[in-house]
């Protein structure tokens, strides 16, 4: 029994070796083959430079190039398109839903109380011609002014043939034959009627309501035999031959957005087929609970295929600049808050390059390129993984580079808002709050777009955005560059008062008296204001460095 406890414990021990030695040749066989396909030293980045010494880090700050063979580009599918010119189109996709056209739609209701006799709409949905009867109305009122007016007008023609047209009494007579016409067209008996009554001198028992347009019955709210009221509503008859199309947008691209535009839609259930109409109405206000603004579009709709109620796929193009620099979407690499392509050097050498890019995808995917590459230079657009992590690697390799220096500093100034008026040219302490001086650097106005996504748009000088047309807002101004004559330390202006004191403040006119446990202050001295000078300050592009400032032409510590 314990023999073959022995041999099972072996026979265990050897499988269990033999299954180690078979992933471990696994993983040797794995390795070898894929050092194979990348090439060997691919990821570690062949720069045009000579390797440094292990001794030294790299510290070069130049372009980061990579450098791949023809048969590993081939392997890893890199392939490179070039940068051309052409109109960058702003596309807005959205939804759209069908209703009617309010100018082409009819309620039916009568202007006499009555009863109904006879009713040739059938259901809701029915199609009706324009002038075909919708139902019929007996009416006690439409019997009484008939008469009435069938009454003047025998008398006017009695009197016309007893004593002449001139008479006095046939002037009274034509009097009260026009107010018994009048209120019969006010009960909706037109000319053509009334001649048909003076002709058979029959007084009609009901009246006749008809459809104004030719359209489909879209509500039906009577029944024959029921009594009706004047004004009250009975039918709803609407024109479908056009229809509107309500398209909503965010406040975010309403820029984009203008009366005649051209939108295209697409129905679902109409694949392949595009309808298009212009925008004839922008609502005056956003929808408060989804903050969306709403489009009107006018359609033609003679063949009946567009139903209200229906949902399609709006597309809406503007054309911000015919002559734009694109690039495609699939070259773009995002890295934090840096944007970068790969630039296609010739002789498989690829160089990491950051560009600033317009954020709104345009039509077909591209981007308006601003700054960093230049037309017919060759970009990648495949193959970018490998790529950007061999960059990656690149930039984990090389040593910090040097930051920038700062601007000038103009002064030192109390962060109270209150205390606004201490300045000083050296740093210290706010003599009334105790409060550590901040520096203020020197710059100059800088004006760009308040629209978020234009943030990119910058100017020396006030003016409009030549995308949204917005005016331009002021985002630094120059403070005045005070210099203290005689004292280093934290000084106040003669000239000005603080708005609110604190408990230890006084005004710089009065003196100090002195007290038994406090020496007298000095006198404080006086600052000189120079003249202005607005040096030229570069700044970084990119909204998340900002802060980055140098007073000369160079490249970004932080993106390039």
């Amino acid at each position: 029994m314990s023999s073959d406890t022995a041999e099972s414990e072996r026979q265990t021990r050897h499988r269990s070796w033999l299954r180690t030695l078979l992933a471990l040749a696994i993983v040797l066989v794995a390795s070898f083959f894929g050092a194979a396909l990348l090439g060997e030293g691919f990821v570690a980045v062949l720069r045009e430079n000579p390797k440094p010494k292990l001794s030294a880090p790299p510290t070069s700050s130049g372009p980061i190039v990579i450098t791949v063979d023809e048969t590993r580009r081939h392997n890893i599918g890199l392939t490179s398109v070039p940068l051309r010119k052409g109109a960058y189109i702003k596309e807005i996709r959205t939804l759209a839903r069908i209703e009617y056209d309010e100018t082409r739609t009819f309620v039916i209701n009568s202007k006499v109380d009555g009863w109904v006799e006879r009713l040739t709409v059938s259901y809701a949905g029915m199609r009706v011609e324009r002038g075909g009867l919708l139902l019929s109305i007996f009416s006690p009122q439409l019997i009484l002014a008939q008469e009435e007016y069938l009454i003047a007008f025998r008398s006017v023609e009695r009197i016309r043939r007893s004593l002449g047209a001139k008479s006095e009494l046939f002037v009274q007579l034509q009097g009260l034959l026009g107010n018994a016409k009048r209120r019969l067209s006010y009960l909706d008996l037109g000319e053509r009627q009334v001649r048909r009554l003076e002709h058979s001198r029959h007084v009609r028992r009901t009246i006749g309501l008809h459809s104004p347009v030719s359209g489909v019955v879209l509500k039906k709210m009577v029944q024959t035999g029921m009594f009706v009221k004047a004004g009250q509503p009975l039918l709803r008859v609407s024109d479908l031959s056009r229809v509107w199309a309500y398209v909503e947008v965010f406040e975010t691209e309403l820029p984009w957005v203008r009366l005649g535009q051209l939108v295209h839609l697409e129905l679902p259930y109409l694949p392949g087929r595009s309808i298009s109409g212009r925008i004839s109405y922008i609502e005056p206000y956003l929808r408060h609970k989804t903050r969306l603004l709403r489009l009107r579009v006018e359609l033609d709709n003679r063949d009946g295929q567009i139903r209200p109620n229906m949902y399609a796929n709006a597309r809406m193009e503007t054309v911000i600049r015919p002559d734009s620099l694109l690039i495609p979407d699939l070259a773009v690499v995002r890295d934090n808050d840096r944007t970068l392509v790969f630039v296609d050097r010739g002789k498989g050498k690829y160089e990491a390059r950051t560009v600033i890019l317009n954020h709104n995808l345009g039509k077909g995917g591209f981007y308006e390129l601003l700054r960093g590459a230049r037309e017919g230079e060759r970009v990648v657009t495949s193959g970018l993984f490998l790529l950007d992590s061999a960059r990656r690697l690149e930039e984990s390799q090389r040593g910090p580079t040097r930051p920038q220096k700062l601007p000038e500093v103009a002064y030192y100034t109390c962060p109270m808002p209150e205390h606004a008026h201490v300045r000083s040219k050296t740093p210290g302490s706010c003599p009334e709050c105790g409060m550590k001086l901040v520096p203020v650097f020197k710059t100059k106005p800088i004006y760009t777009c308040p629209m978020r996504e234009h943030w990119h748009i910058q100017s020396d000088r006030p003016g409009r955005c030549p995308l949204c047309g917005m005016e331009l807002v002021q985002t630094a101004t120059l403070p005045g560059y005070l210099r203290p004559t005689s004292s280093s330390k934290p000084t106040t202006m003669p000239t000005s008062k603080p708005t609110s004191r604190s408990r230890t403040s006084r005004p710089t006119s009065e003196p100090v008296p002195p007290t038994p446990t406090t020496p007298p202050r000095p006198p404080k001295p006086t600052l000189k204001r120079q003249p202005e000078t607005q040096p030229t300050l570069y700044s970084c592009p990119m909204e998340s460095d900002w802060d980055v400032i140098a007073t000369k032409p160079g490249t970004c510590p932080r993106c390039g």
